[in-house]
């Protein structure tokens, strides 16, 4: 947390210092803020997961009759969870896309709803590893 903290001030310094100065070193500035988003996305949440999995925090333990069960509701929430991340993330681009391109385009409306699907199947494979008999 506290290198995080720390890598946010950094940015924070950075961007005061190119503001008042008129440097032109927005490309130092930007990447300082996606290695300090990399880092607190990737190696923090990567090591969260790795250590909930160590700590066996994250098993569901369910019985061998209510198993199927458990499975189908899984599928229906990963294919939930697929869908939902996928239309927000087309919505989002295509707003944030130039004069809403991205909005009424059909190949990128094609490109998120496969982001979604595969989104949703990693979501039920994970998932479904959490399952113990």
């Amino acid at each position: 947390m506290m290198l995080w903290i720390y890598s946010s001030f950094a940015s924070f310094c950075t961007l005061l210092v190119i503001s008042l100065t008129n440097i032109d070193a927005y490309d130092i500035l930007l990447g300082l803020l996606l290695s300090n988003l990399i880092f607190s996305i990737d190696i923090i949440g990567g090591y969260v997961i790795y250590a909930t999995r160590k700590a066996k925090l994250s098993e569901i333990d369910v019985t061998v009759d209510n198993y199927p069960k458990q499975k189908r509701l899984l599928k229906k929430k990963s294919a939930l969870q697929g869908i939902y991340w996928g239309m927000s993330m087309f919505l989002i681009m295509g707003v944030i896309s130039p004069n809403f391109s991205s909005l009424f385009s059909w190949i990128s409306f094609f490109i998120w709803l496969s982001s979604g699907a595969l989104f949703g199947l990693i979501m039920y494979w994970y998932h479904a590893s959490n399952l113990k008999n």
